[in-house]
């Protein structure tokens, strides 16, 4: 009698593990029947962010690929900023510099003289004159296409939750201030304490909240490897929700437009888009677009 009891409580158990784990990727599941469709085809238009600079043009998050995607004639570029430590901004993706330049060693850990001795390597792990570029250098470039007649702006995604960078904040709001780039900037994060952050300093800066997915009938979204819950009160402050493409609905769109904000859609590279009626596209490949 105890062995059969323990039978069914496992299989019960199992049972309700395979309901939880069918409803958690259920977002994704329903993804695969969203209808894609060119930017042409699309039922309203939308901005483009070349992403990472437009990562499938040229080496990611570096100044050959924020010139890049600049003159495919990308709305925006995205990139990743973290913080050394000296105190610079430095533009990545990683928290190391392991996968994307010739040496080792986590940016924090690291001072900007120290990284600028690295070079980058390109997606065949072969070592290019190019060296990772701090944020200010990529503001530069930025303001440089505007008075060449491109009118690009920057989204810019503050890494590194956890409290990991002290200051990045406040160093990315002085940044912004000093290159009067408040109109074309707009900063996104998966961390809700750095965009609550970057209100406080700033209420008048547009903030993006990124957003992996959002459960169907919850109040719960999934932000990279968080859950958090959610609710338009909560997001008062944030102009757009940045999602995954993959594991977007229709409904979730349409409930975020009924409140007056809008969503963009990551990462597209193969020219197509979920017909979700979104606002904008994060790409690789900007060209296609």
């Amino acid at each position: 009698m105890t062995k059969r009891i323990d039978k069914m409580t496992i299989l019960i158990i199992l049972l309700i593990l395979i309901v939880i784990s069918g409803y958690a990727i259920s977002p994704i599941i329903m993804g695969k029947f969203n209808k894609y469709k060119t930017l042409s085809q699309l039922s309203r238009p939308v901005t483009v962010t070349a992403h990472r600079g437009g990562a499938n043009l040229a080496p990611e998050n570096t100044l050959t690929a924020f010139k890049a995607g600049i003159e495919a004639g990308a709305d925006m570029i995205e990139l990743d900023i973290h913080m050394t430590k000296d105190g610079h901004i430095l533009v990545c993706h990683d928290e190391t510099v392991d996968r994307t330049t010739n040496g080792k060693g986590r940016i924090n850990e690291m001072t900007l003289a120290e990284i600028k001795k690295l070079k980058v390597k390109n997606h065949a792990g072969k070592v290019l004159n190019e060296h990772l570029p701090t944020l200010a250098e990529v503001f530069s470039l930025v303001k440089h296409s505007h008075a060449n007649g491109y009118k690009c702006g920057m989204l810019i995604e503050v890494k590194g939750m956890n409290d990991l960078y002290q200051g990045i904040e406040e160093a990315l709001a002085k940044m912004i201030e000093q290159q009067e780039a408040r109109e074309w900037v707009v900063v996104q994060s998966f961390d809700d304490k750095a965009l609550e952050h970057m209100y406080r300093i700033d209420k008048h800066l547009r903030l993006e909240k990124l957003v992996a997915m959002k459960f169907p009938g919850l109040p719960i979204i999934c932000d990279g490897f968080h859950l958090s819950s959610f609710s338009f009160d909560k997001y008062h402050y944030i102009s757009s929700f940045n999602c995954y493409h993959g594991a977007i609905s229709r409904s979730f769109v349409d409930e975020v437009h009924a409140h007056g904000k809008e969503v963009k859609v990551w990462t597209i590279d193969d020219g197509k888009a979920p017909d979700v009626n979104m606002d904008g596209v994060i790409t690789n490949s900007p060209d296609l677009w």
